[in-house]
C-alpha cells in the first residue's frame, strides 16, 4: 500500500513545547518555545524513534499553558494560539502558504489565561479567539474582523477560577455558544449565541467538584450536542445531555480515574460513535468510555500512561485513516501514544515519545497547511 505524506499536528503544552505529529506540537513550560516535528511516511506498526523529525522551535509568551490549532485570522490557513500565564497574554502564530508561521503576534488578555479556543463565537462567519482568565474570573473575546485581525477585547465575567473554554453549538439552534468551567464555583458558565451576533446573559449549571477539562459533542449519538466536564475533585465526569426542548437533562456522573484533568470527545475506537476520554493525573491513567448503539456507554477502559497526564486528544496520527489516542504526561516530559490496530480492532501497546519540559496541553491539526 502506498503511504502518503501525513502532516497533521498534535500540540502539547508544557510551557513552550510544540510537537507537530504530522506535525506533533507540544508546549514546554521551562523554555517558552514551541517545538515541532514532522510526521511523515509512517504507518503502524512503527518504531517510536522514527515517529517525528525536523524539529522546529518557535518562541511564545512566558509559561504557555494551553495550545490550539485553527484559522485564527480567517485567511484559510491554520494557525497556532497559546495561552501564556505569566505575562497574561496569548501568542498567535499565523500559518502561511509556505508551510511556515509568521512572527509571533502577542495580545494581552486577563490575568492568568489557562485555556484558549478558536471558533466563530458571535456567528458572523468569522473565527474568533477566546481565553479564560483564572485570576480575573473572566473570559476575553477577540472577535475576528474582515481585515485579518481582531477587534478590541470584549470581557465577560464568569464563575470563580475558570479553567477551560469551548466554542460550539450546545443548544442545537445552529448558532455557536460559549461554555466555561469554573473550578472553585463547581459550575459551568453558558453564553448562548443569538442572531444579533452577540450572546444572551450568562447562565450557570452545577457540575462536580473542581471542574477542569471540558468538551462539546454528541456523546449519546442522538444527533444533539451535549456537554461533558471532568470533575477532578471527585474523580468523576459530569454529562449534560441535550434534550429536545431548550435545555439539558440534569447532570449525571460516571466514575473515571483519580483526579481527571483533561477531557476530550471523539471516536476513539473507530466505530462511528463518539466516545469520552479523560487524562487522570492522580493514578497515571487514561479512561476511555466507549459510546454504544443504544445511546449509552460501555464500561470504562483504563490504560496506564506516564506520570501526571494532564491532557488527552483523539486523532489520526500515523496517516492510516484510523483515529489514535495521545496523552501529555507533565512530570516525565513525554507523551503516550496508542495507535489503532486495524487488524486486531483495538489499540496497540503504548508508545512513548520524549519531548521538552512539562508538556501540558495538546492539539491535533494541519498546523503547517500542507493537507
Amino acid at each position: 500500500m502506498k503511504i502518503t505524506k501525513f502532516k497533521k499536528f498534535i500540540i502539547f503544552m508544557t510551557i513552550i513545547l510544540i510537537i507537530l505529529p504530522n506535525i506533533l506540537i507540544s508546549i514546554s513550560i521551562v523554555s517558552n518555545q514551541i517545538e515541532t516535528h514532522n510526521f511523515e511516511n509512517i504507518k503502524a506498526p512503527m518504531n517510536p524513534a522514527g515517529f517525528w523529525d525536523k524539529e522546529i522551535i518557535q518562541s511564545v509568551g512566558n509559561f504557555p499553558y494551553y495550545v490550539v490549532i485553527g484559522d485564527a485570522n480567517n485567511d484559510g490557513y491554520q494557525d497556532i494560539v497559546t495561552a501564556n500565564i505569566e505575562n497574561d497574554s496569548i501568542s498567535i502564530l499565523l500559518g502561511n502558504s509556505a508551510g511556515e508561521w509568521e512572527t509571533e503576534i502577542r495580545r494581552y488578555v486577563g490575568g492568568d489565561p489557562r485555556s484558549v479556543d478558536i471558533g466563530d463565537a458571535n456567528n458572523d462567519g468569522l473565527n474568533d479567539i477566546i481565553s479564560v482568565n483564572s485570576y480575573d474570573d473572566t473570559i476575553s473575546i477577540l472577535l475576528g474582523n474582515n481585515s485579518g485581525g481582531w477587534d478590541p477585547e470584549i470581557i465577560r465575567d464568569v464563575g470563580s477560577d475558570p479553567m477551560d473554554v469551548r466554542i460550539g453549538d450546545i443548544n442545537n439552534d445552529t448558532l455557536n455558544d460559549i461554555v466555561v468551567t469554573n473550578r472553585i464555583s463547581g459550575t459551568i458558565s453558558i453564553f448562548l449565541g443569538n442572531s444579533s451576533n452577540g450572546w444572551e446573559s450568562e447562565t450557570t449549571r452545577s457540575v462536580g467538584l473542581n471542574p477542569s477539562g471540558l468538551d462539546i459533542g454528541d456523546v449519546n449519538n442522538d444527533n444533539l450536542n451535549d456537554i461533558v466536564v471532568a470533575d477532578r475533585g471527585d474523580y468523576l465526569i459530569s454529562i449534560l445531555l441535550k434534550n429536545n426542548s431548550d435545555g439539558w437533562e440534569p447532570a449525571f456522573t460516571k466514575n473515571v480515574g483519580n483526579n481527571p484533568w483533561g477531557l476530550t470527545i471523539g471516536d476513539a475506537n473507530n466505530d462511528g460513535l463518539n466516545d469520552i476520554l479523560t487524562a487522570n493525573r492522580g493514578d497515571e491513567t487514561i479512561s476511555i468510555i466507549l459510546g454504544n448503539n443504544t445511546g449509552g456507554w460501555e464500561p470504562e477502559i483504563t490504560e496506564n500512561v506516564g506520570e501526571d497526564p494532564l491532557s488527552i486528544k483523539v486523532g489520526d496520527l500515523n496517516n492510516d485513516t484510523y483515529n489514535d489516542v495521545v496523552s501529555a504526561n507533565f512530570q516525565v516530559d513525554e507523551v503516550s501514544i496508542f495507535l489503532w490496530n486495524e487488524t486486531l480492532d483495538e489499540w496497540g501497546d503504548e508508545l512513548k515519545k520524549d519531548i521538552r519540559s512539562n508538556p501540558y496541553g495538546m492539539d491535533i491539526g494541519d498546523a503547517n497547511n500542507d493537507g
